[in-house]
C-alpha cells in the first residue's frame, strides 16, 4: 500500500470555504459595528447639544449677571441642523422655570431597506 503525502484537493477546498465564510462574517460584523457607532455618535451629539442649549438659556435668565437674549427658535433649528442630520430642536419653558428640550434627527434604519427613521432625545430640567 502506498502512503499519500500532502493535501488533497478536497481538504484545500474545505479550508478555502471555511476561511471565506469567516472573512464574510467578520466583514458583516465590522459593518454592523460601524453603523451602531454612528448611531451612538448621533445620540452623544444630541446630548451635548441639549446641554449647550440649556447653558445658553441659563446665561440668558434674568438672574444671570450677564443676561443675554433668549435663544430664538430659528437659532436652535440652525444649531441642531448643523450638528445632526436633519436636526431640529424645540425649547419649551413654563412659568415654574421647568424647561424641556426636544431634539429630533433622522438616521438610517438598522435594516438593509434604506429606510430612514426619526430619533428623538428629550431633556427636561428646572432652572
Amino acid at each position: 500500500m502506498k502512503l499519500e503525502k500532502g493535501f488533497g484537493l478536497i481538504e484545500v477546498l474545505v479550508a478555502v470555504l471555511l476561511i471565506g465564510t469567516s472573512l464574510l462574517a467578520m466583514s458583516s460584523l465590522q459593518v454592523r459595528s460601524l453603523k451602531q457607532n454612528n448611531e451612538a455618535l448621533m445620540r452623544t451629539e444630541a446630548n451635548l447639544l441639549a446641554y449647550d442649549i440649556l447653558e445658553r438659556v441659563r446665561m440668558a435668565s434674568p438672574m444671570a449677571p450677564n443676561a443675554l437674549v433668549q435663544p430664538s427658535a430659528e437659532s436652535l433649528k440652525k444649531l441642531a441642523s448643523a450638528v445632526l442630520p436633519e436636526g431640529d430642536a424645540v425649547l419649551q419653558c413654563d412659568g415654574s422655570r421647568m424647561c424641556t428640550i426636544d431634539i429630533t434627527w433622522t438616521e438610517s434604519s438598522r435594516t438593509n431597506d434604506k429606510k430612514e427613521t426619526a430619533s428623538k432625545f428629550t431633556y427636561a430640567t428646572r432652572l
